[in-house]
Parts: C-alpha cells; structure tokens; sequence
C-alpha cells in the first residue's frame, strides 16, 4: 500500500496528499491545543483506506469522556484494520481500540509503544501523556516527554510536554527550565505559561490563597494571571487555550 510522510518525517499508510494534509493540522492543533482539530473528520470520513486518520477521529471523538463521543467513535472503530500498516501505526490502532473498551491503561501502553518506535511521533506522545495524567502515571508521562526529546530539541511544545511531566514528578527545578527552553521558542505558549504558574506560584499568591493549600484553584488561578501579566504584557489571547485536562481547570 502507498505511504507518503507526514510533517514529522513519519510515514502514513494508505493517504492521499489531501489526507497527509488533515493529519498534518490536526497533529499541530493537537499538540497546541488549537481549535481546529475538527479538520480531521471529514479527512477519514472520505479516506476509509487511512487507518492511521481512522485511528485518530475515533480517539478525537472518545475524548470527549462521554456517552456521545464514545457513539460518534464507534463506527471509525468498527471499520479500522491494521493490515499493511506500520508497527507504529498498528500501535496507535491498538490504543485507540484499547479506549474503545475504556482500556485506559492499554491503550497508554500502547502509544508509548508507538512512541518508541519513532520519537518523533509527539502526536503520539500527546495522546499517551493524556492518558497517562488521568491515571496519575507521573513516570510515564517522563518516560513520553524523555523519548520525544530525542527527536524535537527545537519544538517548544515537547519541552512543554517534557516540564507538564517534570512538574508532575516533583522535578520542579527541572520543569521550570524546561518551560523556559518552550516560552524562549514560543513565548505565547499556553501550557508552558500554565506550568511557570503553577512553578513560581508561592511568588504571586496573596497570604490568603497560601493558607488554601498548593493545589488548590484559588492559588493556581492567582499564580496563572499573574504568570500571563509578567510574560505577556496585555496580551492575554493565550490565556483561552489552555490545556483542557489540566486539574486547575476542572475547578469550574
């Protein structure tokens, strides 16, 4: 079967330019929580030969963590085969098979499988760092953000990547250079700007959002909008895509 290369140097079994394209945007978005990951769907709709684009809709659709998107996925699951493809993409065909049977800790493994194979699948990555921060697996979200380092020392969302799970380990020192190296690359980065928050924290917090404790919303709010004003001037465009599994965020 035919393989063209996405913009990762990664090969994609079975996909016109066109498809090569939808995966290309959706990968970006992914990775920098852009609002256009949609762009996908109509992509594997049209291409039923592509099943790493497949793959991805019915993830994009289950990740939704509810009835509706797990019904919205079920007939991309149904039709995903894993003949003629790449072990890489046979493993993100295996997690996004393992989800579909709320198998959350296979369908990890199974994108850090995908990343070893290739480093420089961060999409991958993402997804596998996703999973694994919703079953507080800290070491595995090291171990993705580690690999990927192998294959994207200039991208600033890998050293996001690599400090949400250093900060996650109690690694603090180490996240806050690695958010460093991110905002140095691209300094409206939402997630980097997100864990410098929650780093210097303690910096910005008024007395009586310290008494609440360090993982409280009170201090990360207080810490994050003080973040943004130091790193950003006025421009707080940022500020509306942040990360949507995050803990802080879940604080209504």
């Amino acid at each position: 079967m035919s393989q063209l290369n996405d913009a990762f140097g990664l090969p994609v079994t079975g996909a016109p330019p066109q498809v090569v394209k939808a995966l290309d945007t959706f990968g970006q978005e992914w990775i920098s929580y852009g609002p256009d990951l949609a762009v996908l769907f109509p992509a594997a709709a049209a291409e039923p030969g592509c099943a790493l684009a497949t793959a991805y809709a019915a993830l994009l659709h289950m990740s939704l963590e509810a009835a509706e998107g797990y019904n919205a996925a079920q007939p991309f699951l149904e039709r995903l085969t894993d003949t003629h493809v790449t072990p890489r993409e046979a493993a993100i065909i295996a997690a996004a098979r393992a989800w579909g049977q709320q198998d959350y800790k296979a369908a990890k493994e199974a994108f850090e499988t995908a990343v070893q194979l290739a480093p420089a699948d961060i999409v991958a990555a993402k997804w596998g760092q996703y999973l694994a921060f919703n079953l507080g697996d800290a070491a595995a979200m090291l171990r993705l953000g580690k690999l990927v380092m192998q294959a994207h020392r200039n991208t600033p969302e890998a050293w996001g990547m690599l400090a949400f799970a250093q900060e996650q380990s109690h690694q603090l020192h180490a996240a806050e250079e690695s958010a460093r190296e991110a905002l140095a690359r691209n300094p409206a980065d939402a997630l980097d700007l997100h864990e410098r928050a929650q780093l210097l924290a303690p910096r910005f917090v008024s007395p009586r959002s310290r008494r609440t404790g360090p993982g409280t919303c009170d201090l990360r709010r207080t810490a994050l909008g003080s973040l943004a004003i130091l790193r950003a001037g006025t421009d707080r465009r940022h500020l509306h895509a942040l990360a949507p599994g995050d803990a802080w965020r879940r604080c209504g």
